[in-house]
């Protein structure tokens, strides 16, 4: 009589399908996070933490279900990388120095650069929506912004260009 499958193989052809899928997309996006965990830290050592928190986050989240992550209308692909940025991001926003440096930025100081004219949320969404694969919409979403992002981008672009325009 032939053996009836291990459910636990199933299990562990899908965590392994998932798990390569799941590096895949965190090479892909590593410049971009490492870049939003930069813009609510401040602070390289502490973006380095936030950032392999949130990955561990991630990751976390992945392993308990990854069959959830298989099922569905969208690619694999891009169910881990909002999961991925929605994790990064709740990280970064909960981490202490994202809180120092909240509380440090005075607004109106007279040696304002581009990184503290701008919040790390407009950061985090120019970042996004230029260099990830997500849809604006899902990156709106993420970072819980009303809208298209217009308004946000239009003034993240200013400030860029203006930065740019007094370096010269």
């Amino acid at each position: 009589m032939p053996e009836s499958p291990d459910p636990a193989d199933g299990r562990a052809a899908l965590l392994g399908f998932t798990a390569m899928e799941f590096r895949r997309v965190a090479r892909m996006n590593k410049h971009q996070l490492w870049s939003i965990c930069v813009a609510w830290c401040r602070d390289r050592t502490a973006a380095a933490a936030v950032l392999s928190r949130g990955l561990t986050l991630a990751w976390s989240s992945v392993e308990g279900h990854p069959a959830h992550f298989l099922s569905g209308d969208s690619p694999v692909s891009r169910r881990l990388t909002e999961t991925v940025y929605r994790c990064v991001l709740d990280a970064a926003s909960d981490s202490l120095a994202a809180d120092r440096a909240r509380a440090g930025a005075a607004p109106g100081t007279a040696d304002e650069d581009a990184h503290s004219a701008l919040s790390a949320k407009e950061i985090s969404l120019y970042i996004m929506v230029n260099y990830s694969l997500l849809p604006r919409s899902a990156s709106c979403d993420l970072l819980d912004i009303p809208g298209d992002g217009d308004e946000i981008l239009d003034r993240v672009t200013q400030v860029l260009l203006r930065d740019a325009s007094r370096s010269r």
